[in-house]
């Protein structure tokens, strides 16, 4: 599933989470699922039977047969293989795709693809199977690439303060730490009180506090690997306040940005 506009609620085995425009889903035939179709949204499902599932990884596997190990860490790779694979045939797993770009840019990249698979199966001709797979290869290639999807893997059988502890902390690490209780309960469709509770308990920190450790680390990577300045770092951040930000900084890291920066380039 691809969410193109809008949001769609979906409940997934005992869950219930709402997927937003860019996001994506990649879920095997164990997974129990049922989307809501109420709203205003616009969202592509396909599905893939087993034949066709062989022959892409096939084709996949002998265009990229030097690179083994780069297919074994491919995720998308690994579940589709799991699929065919006798020894997985009853794992629940699912991917959840989040954007680390924002969403208008997946979704250029998107579009076209989804509407030549549509315009292939409708008008199905000679050599139209060739077409789609390429497509549809095309279309795997894009999720898999970390410059565009943050891919999570979820395992329906872990607990239920588990999964949504992973949901939790993949959500926070996409939106740079800038997402508040409020917005993951509504994302999340549980109370906010109780999703705090739950950072609490795997990390020991808060979700404010979790978030803050998110951004002021990323803070501190673009200010030693770029040379982007630190009004731009300020504003790819989503802080409004630079004085806020000066604060948190130094309180963490006992020095100013400028200070830091200048530090870190002098010793190395």
């Amino acid at each position: 599933m691809c969410v193109l506009s809008g949001a769609v609620t979906n409940h997934v085995e005992n869950q219930v989470f709402t997927y937003e425009a860019g996001q994506c889903c990649i879920m095997n035939k164990n997974i129990h699922h049922c989307e809501e179709f109420t709203g205003d949204f616009q969202a592509v499902f396909l599905m893939m039977q087993d034949d066709f599932i062989a022959q892409l990884l096939a084709e996949y596997q002998e265009t990229d047969i030097n690179n083994s190990t780069r297919l074994k860490e491919n995720l998308i790779f690994q579940l589709l293989a799991d699929t065919l694979n006798g020894l997985h045939q009853f794992d629940k797993v699912y991917l959840d795709c989040f954007p680390v770009i924002p969403a208008e840019h997946i979704l250029e990249k998107f579009t076209p693809l989804f509407n030549f698979i549509i315009q292939e199966l409708v008008n199905l001709r000679p050599g139209s199977l060739f077409f789609i797979k390429g497509a549809f290869s095309h279309l795997l290639q894009l999720m898999a690439d970390p410059g565009l999807f943050c891919i999570n893997r979820i395992h329906s059988e872990l607990s239920s303060q588990e999964y949504l502890f992973s949901k939790i902390t993949h959500i926070m690490r996409t939106s740079h730490g800038r997402c508040t209780r409020e917005e993951l309960s509504s994302q999340l469709h549980y109370n906010a009180e109780y999703l705090n509770r739950i950072m609490k308990k795997y990390t020991g920190k808060t979700i404010l506090e979790y978030g803050r450790n998110i951004y002021l680390e990323e803070a501190r990577m673009l200010l030693a690997d770029t040379d982007k300045s630190i009004s731009s770092i300020i504003e790819e951040l989503g802080f409004s306040n630079r004085s806020h930000f000066y604060r948190l900084f130094e309180n963490r890291y006992n020095e100013t940005p400028m200070d830091y920066r200048r530090r870190i380039r002098y010793t190395s």
